[in-house]
């Protein structure tokens, strides 16, 4: 599946348009079957996760609100409103605070043409040592009622949105601002926690649900880099949830199952978020988690060895 305007490069370079002609191959056969656009190969091994991971004898979590995971299983997304204690929040808010524009403990997430448009901390879930107490008795409950079984904490990570001129997002997105489905394991759910108040002009996290994304697939959307529907019909405001609230304020969303983008804050404006990535495992959550977090891609670890380290915890 190479492109007739690409069959130039694909001679003078025939081994990495293989590699595309694969990815576009596993992209269309996904879309096809699962109607979203994480990739066949991560949609099978979702399933398989959840397969081989579900325990049949299970005590149901009275704490939770079976709503919730009503939602999470129908929608591909729950809101949990403000869990976390406020004390909590303002501690994680000042470890945060302390380490973003720390070139020791931060990154540079994106930029163009050296202005700095997101910063991302270093293993997170250790620079802000308070944010492992986000993986509370409560959210440990709901995540072992979702999967029905164990689970693993994959990484916590916190990074800073900046604004964006508009000359420039017409050029390049800078930072998942596109509509797109996470091309990972479709097992895996995600805590997203505003670190600050977050308003229409603070750039706020959008998703649709999981089935309104297979909608339009159905109706031809294609991929991140071109829609292939207009605007009007892609955001259309009935079927857009926007995560605005106070610091604190919590969703858990399947990212893989479900199309999102991060939107731009105005100008002046920014946004701080924390999110947890959580996955089915055979084994129950023990104290010893964070040493076993595997980070990011954007922490420079390599597709190997992420892919082998997902594939521990099946």
């Amino acid at each position: 599946m190479v492109k007739k305007s690409e069959f130039g490069k694909a001679v003078k370079n025939p081994k990495k348009a293989i590699g595309i002609a694969k990815t576009r191959m596993d992209n269309f056969t996904g879309k096809l079957l699962f109607k979203n656009t994480a990739g066949l190969q991560n949609n099978l091994q979702g399933s398989l996760t959840k397969f081989k991971t579900r325990k049949d004898t299970r005590i149901s979590k009275k704490s939770v609100p079976q709503n919730m995971i009503s939602d999470l299983r129908t929608k591909g997304f729950a809101n949990l409103d403000n869990p976390f204690d406020e004390l909590l929040i303002k501690q994680i808010q000042k470890e945060y605070n302390e380490a973003i524009e720390n070139d020791k403990q931060s990154f540079i997430r994106t930029e163009y043409e050296g202005q700095v448009f997101s910063r991302m901390i270093n293993t997170a879930w250790k620079t802000i040592p308070s944010s492992q107490k986000l993986v509370s008795e409560y959210v440990q409950d709901i995540i072992e009622e979702y999967f029905q079984g164990y689970f693993q904490v994959l990484d916590i990570t916190a990074w800073r949105n900046h604004h964006v001129p508009k000359e420039i997002t017409e050029k390049k997105e800078l930072y998942a601002s596109h509509w797109h489905c996470d091309g990972k394991n479709t097992a895996i759910i995600t805590l997203f926690i505003n670190l600050k108040d977050v308003t229409e002009n603070d750039g706020p996290f959008m998703i649709q649900s999981k089935q309104h994304t297979k909608e339009l697939i159905k109706k031809g959307f294609d991929s991140r880099h071109e829609y292939n529907l207009p605007k009007e019909v892609i955001e259309d405001p009935k079927h857009v949830l926007k995560h605005i609230g106070k610091a604190g304020a919590t969703m858990i969303v399947s990212t893989e199952e479900c199309l999102h983008r991060a939107s731009h804050p105005t100008a002046d404006h920014f946004r701080d978020i924390l999110q947890i990535r959580f996955i089915p495992s055979n084994e129950p959550l023990n104290d010893d988690w964070p040493d076993r977090c595997v980070g990011t891609d954007y922490e420079k670890l390599s597709k190997e060895k992420l892919r082998e380290q997902l594939q521990t915890y099946t």
